[in-house]
């Protein structure tokens, strides 16, 4: 019995085109809102047993974290954004100091570590008052 051999990536290819309308759709709300499965089903006008059987679905769980993954790399252009105006332009010298630490620390300059040392041993302190 000869057959034909799917790649991973095919088959993943192909099962993209078996997931429902519906599916994509609770994707794209919860993406979108946040919302819980009750939330959700209450929107798509859909069984909330519908939701958490599509949410306990590997390939679910998969392609919603890539959709999510998608939406924080485009709100990080924002976030960016809003850190570069408030050190610019802040309306408190502290607002512009934080702001700036945060650009400095997520670009990899950090401050050095504030560390205490300690010098063991004895310490003698002579006090002469003539």
């Amino acid at each position: 019995m000869s057959g034909t051999y799917v790649t991973k990536p095919e088959a993943k290819e192909l099962r993209k085109k078996d997931i429902s309308a519906l599916r994509l759709s609770m994707i794209e709300h919860i993406v979108a809102t946040g919302d819980g499965h009750s939330a959700t089903a209450r929107s798509l006008n859909c069984n909330r047993s519908s939701v958490v059987q599509a949410m306990n679905d590997p390939y679910v769980q998969e392609l919603l974290q890539q959709k999510v993954g998608e939406r924080l790399t485009r709100a990080s252009a924002i976030a960016s954004n809003t850190l570069i105006r408030l050190s610019k332009q802040g309306k408190s010298e502290y607002v512009q100091l934080q702001a700036s630490d945060s650009i400095l620390d997520r670009t990899g300059f950090k401050p050095p570590d504030r560390s205490v040392h300690s010098i063991q041993g004895d310490v003698h302190i002579r006090i002469d008052l003539e």
